[in-house]
């Protein structure tokens, strides 16, 4: 759909959320890997083998990765959001677009970033963020650490949504950077006047919390040793393989993927060949 001259998939490594856990123990606590029962019936698998079938899957997956001009990156001690941003800030000089579904990369979003959601089909620049949140990009992780994440167990202060913080404190929808001392003042001048909102009082005695999401959420920050930087630059300047039409074709018609993939061959050279000229 884009055309892109090179494309890198990300996995988290292992231990990969380690640096977070460490500074807030809860981080992502609670998720589960669910498995619809349904298949399991279907299949007549117990849940172990289900998770055994689904490793080897991925196992899978990744041989055909190998078979196409990709770049597939994994550090361990280091999740896949951090790779990403680091790759998309700093490393990658040109258009960049991210291809997620989580809201996390969003606050990445600049002239040269953008992020496509593939299940909403929707491509965010500046302006669609915007429009979504109210906020612009540089505003966004410091706003989405007062509000939390429910989805990585991160707690924002009780009571602040991102509605009632743009209202309360009109700084955050300015299209300047502002960082959580501009509000932390805010919310200290209107206490001074007298102003009877408990959200400035609460949001004073959050100061922590405030902080601690911010080191948690910013991807920005690039929290991570100057090692896996290394290691990461080291991989991106590696030119990604070349396409083995071969090889692929050899595990489509072993795995019998013609209903996926009905004409291999078309399919290929519109979505891989293009990819393939820069690899060499």
């Amino acid at each position: 759909q884009f055309k892109p001259t090179r494309c890198i998939i990300v996995f988290d490594g292992k231990g990969g959320n380690s640096r977070r856990k460490a500074i807030y123990p809860d981080y992502k606590a609670g998720r589960t890997f669910k498995i619809n029962p349904n298949r399991l019936e279907q299949l007549g698998h117990t849940q172990d083998q289900e998770l055994e079938s689904m490793k080897l899957q991925l196992q899978r997956l990744m041989s055909y990765f190998e078979s196409l001009p990709l770049t597939i990156m994994s550090q361990d001690g280091v999740e896949a959001d951090d790779v990403i941003a680091y790759l998309a800030t700093t490393i990658c000089k040109k258009e960049v677009i991210i291809s997620s579904t989580d809201q996390d990369f969003l606050h990445l979003v600049n002239d040269r970033i953008t992020v496509w959601s593939p299940i909403k089909k929707k491509l965010y620049d500046t302006q669609r963020v915007y429009d979504e949140w109210k906020v612009h990009p540089d505003n966004l992780a410091l706003v989405r650490a007062f509000i939390g994440d429910t989805s990585d167990n991160i707690h924002g202060v009780k009571g602040v949504g991102s509605k009632t913080l743009l209202k309360r404190v009109p700084i955050v929808g300015n299209s300047t950077k502002i960082v959580k001392e501009d509000i932390f003042q805010h919310c200290e001048e209107q206490v001074k006047e007298g102003t009877k909102i408990k959200m400035y009082t609460t949001i004073l005695e959050n100061k922590d919390t405030v902080a601690l999401n911010v080191r948690l959420m910013d991807l920005k920050l690039l929290d991570f040793s100057e090692n896996t930087k290394s290691s990461v630059r080291h991989q991106y300047q590696e030119s990604p393989p070349s396409l083995n039409f071969w090889n692929f074709q050899k595990q489509y018609s072993v795995d019998k993927l013609y209903a996926g993939i009905p004409n291999l061959k078309s399919w290929i050279q519109n979505t891989f060949n293009h990819l393939s000229t820069f690899s060499q």
